[in-house]
Order: structure tokens, then C-alpha cells, then sequence
């Protein structure tokens, strides 16, 4: 298919039309509990060594050509597609501004150790790409984050957002060795030893972030900012790895208004 991406029906419950009272939250910040989503259009995507990775892909009833290619968290070693904190909120919001939304498998250790993450990552890229999406973002949680921050960094995408993902890896290299086996696998997976500012980036984590150190996360960020180019951030005080405690006002609308920004008409 040329010139028009896929299109594909999604329904939400619980999103559009609901209200606080006099509270008065807008449509997106009225999400106080998981959105559901309906069940996706599934697709392989990629079949690397014998492996079938498949996607997801939400859409709205007018599917325009940008896209946000979402990556699961889990250590790089656990997990699916369908795994994610915070993916169901910010995927009906994204949605609901008309932008589909793809979730993607990949590789994981300690089968398959670094790089090929990334290279699953890529060939999910390549497939929304083909079918016609030509403003694209990539988000992530945790592990996935990472590699959100690991593609926007090596090629221009729209954007991209690392939602508590490291951006630079020696400070849990150790516990990591199955993934990252050397140094040249972890100067590989850290985007903030090689930044390039190719992408908007925005980079969310916890102050209290007991996993995933917040300066290891927020290392590309710096050393962008030492260069002179400017990033996003969002340091959320007292919130700890996956941010399961923080009211969703203060998670979905920035991330969701620096996404769409980014990929509107």
C-alpha cells in the first residue's frame, strides 16, 4: 500500500466525555484509572533468526501517516507487547488526537544479548515505514526507554520519549552483564556517550528511582545540554521506577502534548 498507512478501528472506554465535577480535568488529565482498549490488529513484523516478532496497532477511525512506535520495559530479558504501566493511557490519548499507535516485540535476553534489541527496534521502524507512516515517533518504559533513546539518537525520527529508561549503562553494567556481555555492547547502548541531537527528545524519571538511577536516565539529556542542544525532561519528585504511585495529570499530558506536538498536521 502506497501513500496511505493501514487503517485499523480502535475503541476506548472510558475516555472521551468524562469529567470531574467541578474539578473540571480535561479529557486527557480525566484519566484516573487504566483506559481499556480493544483488541488490536496483529501483525509479524519481522522474522530475525527463525523468530516471528508481531505488532500491535491501534489506530483512530482517520489514520493519518504518523505514528508512535511504543517499546515495552522488562530488563531487556522479560515482557511482551502488551506489557506496560503506563502504554494503555497514553496510547488511548495519542489516539484520541488521531495518531495510530504500534507496540512491538522484541528479542530478549539472555537468548539474544545486545544488540539485537536494537535491531528488532529497527526492523519495527522499517515495517510501520513500508506501510506508509512517514512521521514517526518512538517511546518506551524502562528497558524499552532505553531504546527509544537508542534509535532517536542514531537516525532523525519526529521524536522521541524515554520514560525511565538509562541512557548511559556503567552504572548497572554489572547487573546487566547477560545483556550488554562487553564494553563495546555497552558503549553501544548508551546514547549519552555519542550524542547527536538528531531527535526531540523527552526524558521522564522518578527523583526517587531506586532501579534506575534518574542521572543514569538522564545522561543523554546532559550531555546534550552540554553541547548546547536543547532537550525535554520531566524529573517528577518522589516517584520511584515505573511511577505506579503518580496521578496520571502529572505523566500523560506532557507526554502526550510533546508526541502530538510533534506529529500534527
Amino acid at each position: 500500500m502506497k501513500g496511505r498507512p493501514w487503517r485499523w478501528r480502535l475503541a476506548a472506554v472510558g475516555i472521551l466525555g468524562v469529567g470531574l465535577g467541578a474539578a473540571g480535568y480535561g479529557v486527557f488529565s480525566a484519566l484516573l484509572r487504566p483506559p481499556s482498549l480493544t483488541e488490536p490488529t496483529t501483525v509479524i513484523f519481522c522474522r530475525p533468526s527463525g523468530s516471528e516478532l508481531r505488532m500491535d496497532l491501534y489506530a483512530p477511525e482517520h489514520a493519518t501517516t504518523a505514528a508512535v512506535l511504543y517499546f515495552h520495559g522488562g530488563a531487556w530479558s522479560s515482557g511482551d507487547r502488551s506489557a506496560g504501566t503506563w502504554f494503555p493511557r497514553i496510547a488511548v490519548a495519542l489516539i484520541a488526537r488521531g495518531i495510530t499507535v504500534a507496540s512491538a516485540d522484541y528479542r530478549l535476553a539472555p537468548e539474544w544479548p545486545w544488540p539485537a534489541q536494537r535491531d528488532d527496534a529497527y526492523c519495527a521502524l522499517r515495517y510501520l515505514k513500508a506501510q506508509g507512516f512517514t512521521d514517526l515517533a518512538v517511546m518506551g518504559e524502562s528497558s524499552g526507554g532505553q531504546l527509544a533513546a537508542v534509535l532517536g539518537n542514531e537516525q532523525p525520527l519526529a521524536a522521541a520519549v524515554d520514560l525511565w529508561g538509562p541512557t548511559e549503562l556503567s552504572a548497572i553494567a554489572g547487573q546487566y552483564q547477560f545483556v550488554f556481555p562487553d564494553e563495546a555492547a555497552l558503549d553501544e547502548g548508551s546514547p549519552a556517550r555519542h550524542p547527536t541531537g538528531r531527535t526531540p527528545i523527552l526524558t521522564v524519571t522518578g527523583s526517587d528511582d531506586q532501579l534506575i538511577p534518574p542521572e543514569a536516565t538522564l545522561a543523554l539529556a546532559d550531555a546534550l545540554a552540554a553541547m548546547g542542544i536543547p532537550s525535554d525532561r520531566l524529573v517528577i519528585s518522589g516517584a520511584g521506577h515505573s511511577m505506579e504511585e503518580v496521578d496520571p495529570r502529572r505523566l500523560v499530558d506532557p507526554v502526550v502534548d510533546f508526541l502530538s506536538s510533534r506529529l500534527g498536521p
